[in-house]
């Protein structure tokens, strides 16, 4: 029996895997998105799409050394299941109303809430808390 490349790729549709991260995220220039590599408990390397995260998780949160169920995509790899327990406390943004705001390619920082009576703004494209008189 014959059995072609297209159709053992298409059997891998929904596969978990069991992977140790060995990269943090870097942005892939030949693919347009955020990768890291893991390896599996047989040394077998797999790359991870990051353009679809599991609900709550972040770019910042992802870590060389976790360990991650994947799952297989049609054509990618992502990430399922975290294994352990994930330290958010990287986040920064603590207090209700904290925004976060894109600094950079696929980065960001933690704006904190304004005072009462400020409103948020752009100033020369950054966004910044400024009162207003006449604003309560």
């Amino acid at each position: 029996m014959v059995i072609s490349q297209k159709s053992i790729l298409g059997s891998l549709a929904g596969v978990t895997r069991r992977v140790t991260l060995v990269t943090d995220p870097t942005y892939s220039t030949s693919t347009g998105s955020w990768l890291v590599n893991g390896l599996d408990a047989d040394k077998q390397q797999w790359q991870i799409d990051l353009t679809v995260l599991p609900p709550g998780i972040t770019k910042n949160l992802i870590k060389a050394g976790q360990q991650w169920f994947i799952e297989r995509g049609t054509t990618y790899n992502r990430l399922f299941k975290y294994v352990g327990e994930l330290d958010t406390s990287t986040t920064r943004y603590q207090n209700p109303g904290d925004l976060l705001v894109g600094s950079g390619l696929a980065t960001a920082n933690v704006l904190p809430v304004g005072s009462e009576g400020q409103v948020l703004v752009v100033r020369n494209g950054t966004p910044t808390w400024v009162t207003i008189s006449g604003i309560s």
